[in-house]
């Protein structure tokens, strides 16, 4: 049993430290420390209650100890990341706020209200899945990956048909896209398939490819062919991540060689199979390299995106009323309204935003030690530097025109939930790193 006094000390101690998840193992940390100093004090002829008092008095004021563990241990927030989250935000709202100027039919006014109501929404789901527990997430990735499945196969069957596509989902008054909805279950679910089954073994990489390809598949098989390839990209790169982080036992080079040679032929045959026999999508293909072949038709587009760039000056620009549909402007084209309506000065603020963005994001997830909670980080992180880097380069003109919207910037309702809760789930794991990391020496010097 336990000293008494050790005991109030101990207890003097922990009254100072306000994140009581951390108390059983500061506990553990103290009593070794004081178990130790009692031995010593033993050995030199002090009897037991004695040298208990001694060990105590060796380690001094419970105050200004409790103090500093409290400081050593408390979950850490990443605040500059929070910042630029912020400030991607307000551009976006700003750029919503411009359009009243340039469409003067009430659709500044109708987008900027209802993205600020998506805005507080995606608030919520931030804070929520900050203050949550990311480590439960591992011991249900079946559950998670099942219900981002289910969300599409749902939406396959009864998804309310939006432009000739089963797309969206209506629930009471509210529509959401089914596609965006199921992103982080899958996300989180395949994550956790890869913790638990990448090995050397066959049947365990021949599992890992069929339960990515399922979803894969489905999203393509709902038109959205890009937002397949882009999950098809994000799990690629976490598998990546994991054969050459530290629990991979097996042959990283050949386990490499594996994964790409058979990602560059599936690609392969799924780049054929979409531009082979029909035709649309060859003339769009064609239009990017050689838009003035057709100008009026599927040329048309790129034509508008470059004479906004070239009419922008550094603080404004000219010949932008009218040039692009609202819909468009609002998602996919933002940034180059920014640039037609706000100026390149004001483009380069946001580009320099989401490369300050990209770089902290990765930087903050290889701070983490905790191997699921690392891989999940740089998963998220690569989704969202993937669409940054693929919506500024379509909007600039280096890549076809598809519907890749730009994150927490873009008008979006699914999208901006989606992502705002993605980024407080990251930020959950962040917070806890050093915390998981404790844990974890804890549980080490136990056995």
């Amino acid at each position: 049993m336990l000293n008494q006094s050790v005991s109030e000390f101990i207890g003097d101690i922990l009254q100072h430290i306000k994140y009581k998840k951390i108390h059983p193992y500061v506990v553990k940390e103290l009593e070794d420390h004081i178990e130790s100093l009692r031995e010593d004090y033993e050995r030199e002829g002090l009897d037991k209650e004695a040298a208990y008092l001694k060990a105590i008095e060796q380690m001094g004021d419970a105050t200004p100890i409790g103090k500093g563990l409290h400081e050593m241990h408390k979950p850490k927030c990443e605040w500059s990341l929070i910042v630029l989250f912020t400030l991607l935000i307000s551009i976006g709202l700003l750029a919503l706020g411009v359009m009243k100027a340039h469409y003067p039919e009430g659709y500044g006014n109708y987008y900027l209200s209802k993205q600020l109501i998506f805005v507080i929404l995606g608030s919520l789901g931030f804070w929520g899945c900050y203050f949550s527990n990311y480590k439960k997430l591992e011991n249900n990735a079946i559950l998670f990956y099942l219900i981002g499945i289910g969300i599409m196969i749902y939406n396959l069957l009864f998804g309310v048909r939006v432009n000739g596509v089963n797309r969206y989902l209506r629930v009471l008054f509210f529509t959401f896209s089914a596609i965006r909805l199921s992103i982080p279950f899958l996300v989180i679910g395949y994550i956790g398939f890869i913790r638990k089954w990448t090995s050397p073994k066959l049947k365990n990489v021949l599992t890992l490819g069929v339960l990515g390809g399922i979803p894969i598949c489905l999203m393509m098989i709902v038109s959205s062919i890009k937002t397949g390839l882009l999950l098809g990209v994000v799990f690629t790169l976490s598998l990546t991540f994991h054969i050459i982080g530290k629990e991979y036992k097996g042959t990283k080079i050949k386990a490499l060689v594996t994964l790409y040679g058979t990602l560059g032929a599936v690609v392969g045959l799924t780049f054929f199979r979409m531009i082979y026999g029909i035709e649309y999508r060859i003339e769009r293909l064609r239009a990017f390299f050689n838009p003035e072949e057709d100008p009026l038709g599927y040329g048309y587009m790129y034509h508008v995106l470059k004479n906004i760039r070239e009419n922008a000056s550094v603080i404004g620009g000219e010949g932008l009323e009218g040039s692009l549909p609202a819909g468009e402007i609002t998602t996919d084209m933002i940034f180059t309204f920014i640039v037609g309506s706000m100026g390149w000065l004001m483009g380069i603020v946001l580009m320099s935003v989401i490369a300050l963005v990209i770089i902290r994001l990765f930087r903050a997830a290889m701070k983490i030690q905790e191997s699921y909670g690392r891989l999940l980080t740089l998963s998220i992180s690569t989704l969202f530097a993937l669409q940054f880097i693929f919506n500024i380069a379509m909007n600039l003109g280096y890549t076809p025109i598809v519907g890749v919207g730009l994150p927490l910037v873009s008008y979006g309702g699914t999208a901006l939930i989606v992502d705002m809760a993605l980024l407080g789930l990251f930020m959950n794991v962040y917070r806890r790193k050093d915390l998981v990391l404790i844990m974890s020496q804890t549980t080490i010097g136990d056995v």
